[in-house]
Protein backbone atom coordinates (compact mmCIF):
# COMPACT_ATOMS: atom_id res chain seq x y z
CA UNK A 1 0.00 0.00 0.00
CA UNK A 2 1.58 3.25 -1.07
CA UNK A 3 -1.13 5.84 -0.53
CA UNK A 4 -1.96 7.32 2.84
CA UNK A 5 -4.33 10.14 3.49
CA UNK A 6 -5.14 11.96 6.66
CA UNK A 7 -8.47 13.51 7.30
CA UNK A 8 -9.41 16.37 9.55
CA UNK A 9 -13.09 17.05 9.31
CA UNK A 10 -13.20 20.77 9.94
CA UNK A 11 -16.88 21.19 10.44
CA UNK A 12 -18.69 24.37 9.72
CA UNK A 13 -21.54 22.16 10.83
CA UNK A 14 -20.00 22.35 14.30
CA UNK A 15 -20.91 26.01 14.48
CA UNK A 16 -24.43 25.36 13.26
CA UNK A 17 -24.84 22.46 15.67
CA UNK A 18 -23.29 24.13 18.70
CA UNK A 19 -26.60 24.70 20.47
CA UNK A 20 -27.73 21.13 19.85
CA UNK A 21 -24.42 19.72 21.06
CA UNK A 22 -24.54 21.89 24.19
CA UNK A 23 -28.09 20.72 24.92
CA UNK A 24 -27.16 17.10 24.35
CA UNK A 25 -24.14 17.43 26.61
CA UNK A 26 -26.22 19.00 29.38
CA UNK A 27 -28.75 16.18 29.15
CA UNK A 28 -26.06 13.51 29.31
CA UNK A 29 -24.22 15.16 32.20
CA UNK A 30 -27.48 15.49 34.09
CA UNK A 31 -28.08 11.76 33.57
CA UNK A 32 -24.60 11.03 34.98
CA UNK A 33 -23.79 14.01 37.18
CA UNK A 34 -21.42 12.16 39.50
CA UNK A 35 -17.73 11.72 38.78
CA UNK A 36 -17.23 8.64 36.62
CA UNK A 37 -14.26 6.63 35.49
CA UNK A 38 -13.96 5.32 31.98
CA UNK A 39 -16.12 2.28 31.24
CA UNK A 40 -15.05 -0.02 28.42
CA UNK A 41 -18.02 -2.40 28.19
CA UNK A 42 -20.93 0.03 28.34
CA UNK A 43 -21.96 3.68 28.27
CA UNK A 44 -21.81 5.32 31.71
CA UNK A 45 -24.85 7.43 30.81
CA UNK A 46 -26.77 4.32 29.85
CA UNK A 47 -29.78 4.69 27.60
CA UNK A 48 -29.38 8.48 27.56
CA UNK A 49 -26.64 8.08 24.92
CA UNK A 50 -28.96 6.27 22.53
CA UNK A 51 -31.70 8.76 23.32
CA UNK A 52 -29.36 11.60 22.39
CA UNK A 53 -28.54 9.84 19.10
CA UNK A 54 -32.25 9.33 18.36
CA UNK A 55 -33.11 12.97 19.08
CA UNK A 56 -30.29 14.40 16.92
CA UNK A 57 -28.67 13.54 13.62
CA UNK A 58 -25.60 11.31 13.33
CA UNK A 59 -23.28 14.22 12.50
CA UNK A 60 -24.27 16.11 15.63
CA UNK A 61 -23.54 13.12 17.84
CA UNK A 62 -20.23 12.53 16.06
CA UNK A 63 -19.23 16.14 16.75
CA UNK A 64 -20.24 15.70 20.39
CA UNK A 65 -17.92 12.70 20.63
CA UNK A 66 -15.00 14.60 19.08
CA UNK A 67 -15.37 17.99 20.72
CA UNK A 68 -16.79 17.51 24.20
CA UNK A 69 -14.22 16.59 26.87
CA UNK A 70 -16.49 14.16 28.76
CA UNK A 71 -17.99 12.43 25.74
CA UNK A 72 -16.06 9.18 26.15
CA UNK A 73 -16.65 9.14 29.90
CA UNK A 74 -20.38 9.34 29.29
CA UNK A 75 -20.84 7.40 26.04
CA UNK A 76 -17.67 5.40 25.38
CA UNK A 77 -19.21 2.56 23.38
CA UNK A 78 -21.67 4.76 21.48
CA UNK A 79 -18.92 7.25 20.60
CA UNK A 80 -16.59 4.49 19.42
CA UNK A 81 -19.37 3.22 17.18
CA UNK A 82 -20.09 6.74 15.91
CA UNK A 83 -16.44 7.30 14.91
CA UNK A 84 -15.88 3.82 13.48
CA UNK A 85 -14.86 3.29 9.86
CA UNK A 86 -14.26 0.08 7.92
CA UNK A 87 -10.97 -1.57 8.83
CA UNK A 88 -8.10 -2.75 6.63
CA UNK A 89 -5.96 -5.88 6.66
CA UNK A 90 -2.55 -6.20 5.03
CA UNK A 91 0.23 -8.77 4.98
CA UNK A 92 3.97 -8.29 5.18
CA UNK A 93 6.21 -10.42 3.00
CA UNK A 94 9.27 -11.04 5.21
CA UNK A 95 11.50 -10.76 2.13
CA UNK A 96 10.66 -7.09 1.68
CA UNK A 97 9.45 -5.76 5.04
CA UNK A 98 9.95 -6.39 8.73
CA UNK A 99 8.11 -4.95 11.70
CA UNK A 100 10.86 -6.22 14.01
CA UNK A 101 13.54 -4.28 12.17
CA UNK A 102 12.22 -0.96 13.49
CA UNK A 103 12.97 1.10 16.60
CA UNK A 104 10.51 3.68 17.96
CA UNK A 105 11.40 6.62 20.17
CA UNK A 106 9.56 6.74 23.48
CA UNK A 107 8.22 9.85 25.23
CA UNK A 108 11.30 9.90 27.48
CA UNK A 109 13.72 9.72 24.56
CA UNK A 110 14.65 6.04 24.69
CA UNK A 111 14.81 3.76 21.67
CA UNK A 112 12.35 0.87 21.78
CA UNK A 113 13.37 -2.12 19.69
CA UNK A 114 10.47 -4.08 18.22
CA UNK A 115 12.63 -7.19 17.96
CA UNK A 116 13.16 -7.03 21.72
CA UNK A 117 9.68 -6.22 23.01
CA UNK A 118 7.17 -7.39 20.41
CA UNK A 119 8.24 -10.71 18.92
CA UNK A 120 5.84 -13.52 19.69
CA UNK A 121 3.10 -11.18 20.91
CA UNK A 122 0.15 -9.41 19.35
CA UNK A 123 1.27 -5.79 19.23
CA UNK A 124 -1.08 -2.82 19.30
CA UNK A 125 0.17 0.50 17.97
CA UNK A 126 -2.36 3.28 18.52
CA UNK A 127 -2.01 6.53 16.56
CA UNK A 128 -4.12 8.82 18.72
CA UNK A 129 -4.81 12.49 17.93
CA UNK A 130 -4.50 14.63 21.03
CA UNK A 131 -8.15 15.61 21.41
CA UNK A 132 -9.20 16.02 25.02
CA UNK A 133 -12.22 13.77 24.64
CA UNK A 134 -10.39 10.80 23.15
CA UNK A 135 -6.69 10.66 23.96
CA UNK A 136 -6.84 9.59 27.61
CA UNK A 137 -9.72 7.20 26.97
CA UNK A 138 -7.95 5.23 24.25
CA UNK A 139 -4.75 5.11 26.29
CA UNK A 140 -6.69 3.60 29.19
CA UNK A 141 -8.62 1.26 26.89
CA UNK A 142 -5.37 -0.10 25.45
CA UNK A 143 -3.92 -0.40 28.95
CA UNK A 144 -7.02 -2.29 30.13
CA UNK A 145 -6.74 -4.82 27.31
CA UNK A 146 -2.99 -5.12 27.89
CA UNK A 147 -3.59 -5.86 31.57
CA UNK A 148 -6.05 -8.63 30.68
CA UNK A 149 -3.77 -10.18 28.04
CA UNK A 150 -0.29 -9.26 29.27
CA UNK A 151 1.20 -12.63 28.30
CA UNK A 152 0.07 -12.29 24.70
CA UNK A 153 0.15 -8.57 23.95
CA UNK A 154 2.35 -5.49 23.79
CA UNK A 155 0.89 -2.01 23.38
CA UNK A 156 2.24 1.37 22.30
CA UNK A 157 0.51 4.71 21.91
CA UNK A 158 1.78 7.25 19.38
CA UNK A 159 0.32 10.68 20.28
CA UNK A 160 -0.43 12.85 17.25
CA UNK A 161 -0.39 16.61 17.74
CA UNK A 162 -3.27 18.32 15.94
CA UNK A 163 -2.51 21.85 14.78
CA UNK A 164 -4.75 24.64 16.05
CA UNK A 165 -5.90 22.47 18.96
CA UNK A 166 -4.99 23.07 22.60
CA UNK A 167 -2.36 20.39 23.34
CA UNK A 168 -3.45 17.56 25.61
CA UNK A 169 -1.07 15.43 27.64
CA UNK A 170 -1.86 11.75 28.07
CA UNK A 171 -1.39 10.89 31.73
CA UNK A 172 0.21 7.46 32.17
CA UNK A 173 -1.09 5.26 34.95
CA UNK A 174 1.32 4.43 37.76
CA UNK A 175 1.06 0.73 36.96
CA UNK A 176 0.31 1.28 33.26
CA UNK A 177 1.63 -1.23 30.74
CA UNK A 178 1.22 0.82 27.55
CA UNK A 179 4.39 2.47 26.27
CA UNK A 180 3.82 6.09 25.26
CA UNK A 181 5.92 7.04 22.26
CA UNK A 182 7.25 10.48 21.40
CA UNK A 183 4.51 12.87 20.24
CA UNK A 184 4.73 13.72 16.57
CA UNK A 185 3.24 16.50 14.48
CA UNK A 186 1.16 15.80 11.41
CA UNK A 187 3.92 17.14 9.15
CA UNK A 188 6.28 14.44 10.48
CA UNK A 189 3.84 11.55 10.42
CA UNK A 190 4.79 10.10 7.04
CA UNK A 191 8.47 9.91 7.98
CA UNK A 192 7.82 7.94 11.17
CA UNK A 193 9.28 4.39 11.00
CA UNK A 194 5.90 2.82 11.72
CA UNK A 195 4.45 4.53 8.65
CA UNK A 196 7.41 3.22 6.65
CA UNK A 197 6.45 -0.26 7.77
CA UNK A 198 2.80 0.26 6.79
CA UNK A 199 3.77 1.35 3.31
CA UNK A 200 5.46 -2.01 2.70
CA UNK A 201 2.29 -4.02 3.32
CA UNK A 202 0.23 -5.81 0.70
CA UNK A 203 -3.51 -5.14 1.01
CA UNK A 204 -5.55 -8.31 1.51
CA UNK A 205 -9.01 -7.24 2.65
CA UNK A 206 -11.20 -4.40 3.84
CA UNK A 207 -10.77 -0.72 3.04
CA UNK A 208 -8.11 -0.23 0.36
CA UNK A 209 -5.73 2.05 2.31
CA UNK A 210 -4.34 2.40 5.84
CA UNK A 211 -5.69 5.91 6.37
CA UNK A 212 -4.83 7.92 9.47
CA UNK A 213 -7.35 10.46 10.76
CA UNK A 214 -6.86 13.64 12.71
CA UNK A 215 -10.22 13.55 14.45
CA UNK A 216 -10.30 9.94 15.68
CA UNK A 217 -7.81 7.27 16.74
CA UNK A 218 -6.57 4.37 14.65
CA UNK A 219 -5.20 1.31 16.41
CA UNK A 220 -3.18 -1.24 14.48
CA UNK A 221 -2.94 -4.89 15.54
CA UNK A 222 0.22 -6.67 14.39
CA UNK A 223 0.14 -10.47 14.52
CA UNK A 224 2.46 -12.44 16.78
CA UNK A 225 4.88 -13.08 13.89
CA UNK A 226 4.71 -9.54 12.48
CA UNK A 227 3.28 -10.71 9.15
CA UNK A 228 -0.32 -9.49 9.38
CA UNK A 229 -1.58 -6.01 10.28
CA UNK A 230 -5.16 -4.91 10.87
CA UNK A 231 -6.21 -1.26 11.01
CA UNK A 232 -9.07 -0.56 13.43
CA UNK A 233 -10.71 2.86 13.61
CA UNK A 234 -11.94 3.91 17.07
CA UNK A 235 -12.23 0.28 18.21
CA UNK A 236 -14.15 -0.94 21.22
CA UNK A 237 -12.79 -3.25 23.90
CA UNK A 238 -14.52 -6.18 22.22
CA UNK A 239 -12.81 -5.40 18.90
CA UNK A 240 -9.37 -5.31 20.55
CA UNK A 241 -10.01 -8.55 22.44
CA UNK A 242 -11.09 -10.23 19.21
CA UNK A 243 -7.83 -9.07 17.59
CA UNK A 244 -5.84 -10.70 20.39
CA UNK A 245 -7.61 -14.00 19.74
CA UNK A 246 -7.30 -13.67 15.97
CA UNK A 247 -3.60 -12.81 15.77
CA UNK A 248 -2.09 -14.81 18.60
CA UNK A 249 0.04 -17.84 17.81
CA UNK A 250 -2.04 -20.42 15.98
CA UNK A 251 -3.92 -18.08 13.60
CA UNK A 252 -3.76 -18.66 9.84
CA UNK A 253 -2.94 -16.05 7.21
CA UNK A 254 -5.08 -15.72 4.09
CA UNK A 255 -2.34 -17.47 2.09
CA UNK A 256 -2.46 -20.48 4.42
CA UNK A 257 -6.25 -20.85 4.43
Amino acid sequence: ITMFRYYLILSLVALQSATIITTATAQLQQATSQKVNYLFDQDAAGTQCQKTIDENDDETFRLFCINKPRSFKLCSVSCSNALHFEGTVGECNPRRCSFYGHNFETADGKKLSMSRVAQGKVTFVGIVPLWEAQAQYFYELMDHVQSLESDRTEAMLLPLYVEDKEPVVVKPKEDGEVTILKTIETSDLMSHPFMTFLQSLKHTSGFETFDIYLDRPVIFAISHDGNVVERMVAPTKDTLMEAVQKYSKGYMTSAEM
